[in-house]
C-alpha cells in the first residue's frame, strides 16, 4: 500500500500494530525497514464456539501463522510504500507417526483481510494520512509462491522464510516481463528497468517468500545476505548438474542488487562474493523471480508460456515442412544406438530437416522449450509431464537407476551432424553427458513424437 506519510512516521505504528493483534516481533529494524513476527497458534484452526471458548487456552490447532512487513522510502521520503506477507504453517503426521511442520496451502483472502486489517489501523491511527492499495508511478509489489517445506517436530512452525499466499501487500502486481533473466557472458543474470528502491523491496520480500532467510541486509550495498531454508522434493533443483547441486537446505548466498542503465540487475553469488555456478544462479533466479509473479499472477505467465510455445510450434512446423519439400525427405526414421556408451537418437535425414523435427516432437511431448541456437544445435528445455514414480532422490536415481523425468526438471538436447548422419544428444543443462539410462529415458520421452512429426 501507499501512505502518505514519511517512513519514520509510519514505522512505529507497523510495529504497534503487530502487537495490538498479537503477534510477538521477533524482528524490528527501521533501518531495513523489515518487521518480522514470531509464529503463532492460527486461529483458522481453532473450534468456534462454546467449545473453543471453554479450552482456547489448552487447544492446539496444529496451525501456525505470521507477519512479515517491509517499509520501503518513497518519492525522495514524502512517502511510503508498505509490504505485507501472511505466511502460514500446518503441522502433519508422516509415515512413521511422528508429526512435521509445512507451508500451508495458498490462501489469498486470508492475507487481503490482514493488509485491508493493517490499512484500516494505519488510516485510523497516522493523522492527515493518505492510504491508497493502488502504487505510486513505477512501483509494483512482489508476490508469494513457495512449495511445501517439512521440518522435524519442535513445536514450533517451519523456520524459513517462504510464503503461502499470493501479496495482495497494496494491490499492487509485478507483470513477468517486469524481470527477465538473461545470459551475460556466460552467467545468468536478472535485469530490470524498475527502480533501484522498488525493485530492492520486492526482492527482499520475494526472497522471503521462496524458503530464503534473510539473514542480513545492506540497501547501500545492494547485498541480501541468505541461507536457503527449503528441500529438495524431486522437482526442479533435483537436477544433478542445475541448482540441486548448490542448492540444498542450510547453504549461504549473495544476492547482489546492481544499478544498470536506470533499472537493476541482480546476481546469485556465493560467500565469497563469486558467482554460483550457471545452473544453479540460473535456478534461484528463476525461484526469485516466481516469488514476485507468485500464484495472483500465474494464469498471466501462464498464457505468456502457452503464446511462446505455440509461436515456436508454428515456426518449427513452418521450417520443417519447407526442409521436407527442399530435401525431398517426407519421413525420418529415429533409432536409439549406444555411441562410446552414450545413447543417442540416430537419423539419415538432413539437419534442416532433423533439427524443426526434434522441435515439434519435444514440444508434443511434454517440454517446453525456453531457449535455442540452431547454430551450436541445442534446446534448452524444461520437462512439465508427470513426474515418473520411483524412490529416492533425483541426484540418487540418476546414479542408481531410478526415474529422472520429475516435473519442472531441464535438460539440453543436442543435434549433431555427424558425416552424413544426424545424431540427437540428451545432456544436463550445461552441456555434459548424463548417465546412460537417464539419457535413454529423455530420448524415449519423445522419440514415439518424431514419428508422428514427419
Amino acid at each position: 500500500m501507499t501512505v502518505q506519510a514519511v517512513p519514520d512516521a509510519v514505522w512505529p505504528y507497523l510495529v504497534a500494530y503487530c502487537k495490538s493483534v498479537g503477534f510477538k516481533l521477533t524482528e524490528t529494524d527501521a533501518k531495513t525497514g523489515v518487521i518480522r513476527t514470531d509464529w503463532r497458534d492460527g486461529k483458522y484452526g481453532v473450534p468456534k464456539g462454546l467449545t473453543g471458548r471453554l479450552f482456547s487456552g489448552l487447544y492446539d490447532s496444529g496451525t501456525r501463522e505470521r507477519l512479515v512487513i517491509r517499509l520501503v522510502s518513497d518519492h525522495d521520503g514524502a512517502a511510503s510504500l508498505v509490504y505485507l506477507s501472511y505466511q502460514g504453517a500446518i503441522e502433519e503426521k508422516i509415515g512413521s507417526g511422528a508429526m512435521h511442520w509445512q507451508w500451508a496451502k495458498p490462501t489469498p483472502g486470508k492475507e487481503a483481510t490482514e493488509l485491508q486489517a493493517l490499512m484500516n489501523y494505519l488510516a485510523s491511527h497516522i493523522p492527515h494520512a493518505q492510504l491508497s492499495a493502488m502504487p505510486a508511478p513505477g512501483a509494483t509489489a512482489p508476490a508469494a509462491s513457495a512449495g511445501p517445506t517439512s521440518v522435524a517436530h519442535t513445536g514450533a512452525a517451519p523456520v524459513s522464510a517462504g510464503s503461502t499466499s499470493p501479496s495482495v501487500a497494496s494491490g499492487m502486481h509485478t507483470d513477468p516481463a517486469d524481470y527477465k533473466i538473461l545470459d551475460v557472458n556466460e552467467q545468468p543474470v536478472m535485469r530490470s528497468a524498475l527502480p533501484f528502491t522498488t525493485a530492492w523491496a520486492q526482492i527482499g520480500t520475494a526472497l522471503q517468500r521462496v524458503n530464503f532467510v534473510v539473514d542480513k541486509a545492506d540497501e547501500g550495498k545492494g547485498l541480501y545476505h541468505v541461507t536457503f531454508e527449503g528441500h529438495d522434493d524431486n522437482g526442479y533443483f533435483g537436477n544433478l548438474f542445475g541448482p540441486g547441486a548448490v542448492l540444498s537446505k542450510g547453504a549461504k548466498f549473495i544476492i547482489a542488487v546492481k544499478h544498470h542503465k536506470g533499472g537493476v540487475q541482480v546476481e546469485a553469488d556465493n560467500p565469497m562474493m563469486l558467482p554460483v555456478e550457471t545452473g544453479g544462479a540460473q535456478g534461484i533466479l528463476e525461484m526469485i523471480r516466481g516469488g514476485m509473479i507468485g500464484p495472483h499472477r500465474q494464469a498471466a505467465a501462464a498464457k505468456i508460456t502457452a503464446a511462446q510455445q505455440q509461436s515456436e510450434m508454428q515456426q518449427s512446423v513452418t521450417a520443417l515442412h519447407q526442409a521436407q519439400q527442399q530435401t525431398g525427405v517426407a519421413k525420418a526414421t529415429y533409432r536409439i544406438v549406444d555411441e562410446s556408451q552414450e545413447p543417442v537418437l540416430v537419423t539419415s535425414a538432413p539437419f534442416s530437416v532433423a533439427w524443426p523435427e526434434v522441435a515439434v516432437a519435444l514440444l508434443h511431448s511434454n517440454y517446453l522449450i525456453d531457449a535455442h541456437d540452431r547454430a551450436k544445435g541445442t534446446y534448452q528445455v524444461t520437462y512439465v509431464g508427470k513426474s515418473q514414480k520411483g524412490s529416492g532422490g533425483f541426484m540418487s536415481n540418476m546414479f542408481d537407476g531410478g526415474p529422472v523425468l520429475f516435473h519442472g526438471v531441464h535438460f539440453r538436447i543436442y543435434v549433431q551432424q555427424v558425416d552424413k548422419q544426424v545424431w540427437v544428444h540428451a545432456q544436463n543443462p550445461m552441456g555434459l553427458p548424463m548417465p546412460a539410462h537417464g539419457a535413454r529415458s529423455v530420448l524415449e520421452s519423445f522419440q514415439p513424437a518424431l514419428s508422428a512429426a514427419g
